[in-house]
């Protein structure tokens, strides 16, 4: 579901109350949504503001328009697969991102550009009216949980699993039908191959901070191509994700 469509549900249970939610989630990121009714509504801006803590696992070796798994023009290098990297480099390597950056706006996003959402002039292809957007934001925390490879089957079968999950409606606002055209293309050439380095890292960011950039920029300090294989939020400043299950 996307954070507008989980809006939607909740409307059904207060049809007289406002409703908003707290920070957009990426199409492929799941985690803690905060949603505001009535008078909370007005919080909206206070709570946008608290940093959050994310779980997310980069993948290394490919490249995608859009950052992760809901993107095309894929770029593959064989050689990103054969570089050193290990957990130690990997972990010195994130160390350099804590702190004060400047962060490259994903071309697929909700960020407006001349009142239109940056993922319209995207999917129109549209890429050089836009240009790089820049912004900066605030890495708080970061930390390196894990390392390990991942096979190219497990690989091929997390992809098409992932994109299974939009349903028809979304899918036409995630260009679905060329996205699954694209990977079915990619899985076509390499029918097996080495098994994929990925990294699992914990960050606490400042708002508006992109994952998926953070992700890419990761690949890049390392030399190699690299998308967001999985995103997932944990908290918003003193909301956790796990508040729900200790009350049920």
């Amino acid at each position: 579901m996307t954070s507008r469509q989980v809006v939607d549900a909740v409307k059904k249970d207060y049809p007289n109350e406002k409703v908003g939610y707290v920070g957009t989630l990426d199409p492929m990121a799941n985690g803690l949504l905060l949603i505001v009714t009535g008078k909370d509504t007005k919080r909206v801006e206070e709570l946008v503001s608290l940093p959050k803590e994310y779980e997310f696992k980069v993948l290394f070796g490919i490249k995608t328009d859009s950052g992760d798994i809901l993107g095309k023009n894929l770029k593959f290098k064989i050689k990103n697969l054969k570089l050193n990297i290990t957990f130690a480099k990997l972990n010195t390597t994130i160390k350099f991102f804590r702190g004060n950056l400047v962060q490259t706006v994903p071309l697929f996003s909700s960020i407006k550009y001349k009142g239109r959402e940056l993922h319209k002039w995207g999917r129109e292809g549209k890429i050089n009216d836009v240009g790089l957007l820049k912004r900066k934001v605030t890495i708080h925390e970061i930390e390196l949980l894990n390392f390990y490879s991942l096979p190219h089957s497990a690989f091929k079968n997390m992809v098409f699993s992932k994109l299974a999950l939009l349903d028809v409606k979304s899918g036409k606002m995630f260009r679905l039908d060329e996205v699954l055209e694209s990977w079915q293309n990619f899985f076509k050439v390499f029918k097996s191959g080495l098994p994929y380095p990925v990294a699992k890292i914990r960050a606490t960011v400042s708002r508006g901070t992109y994952i998926r950039s953070l992700a890419e920029d990761i690949g890049k300090r390392l030399g190699a191509d690299s998308m967001c294989l999985s995103i997932k939020r944990t908290k918003v400043g003193s909301y956790e994700i796990g508040d729900l299950s200790k009350k049920d």
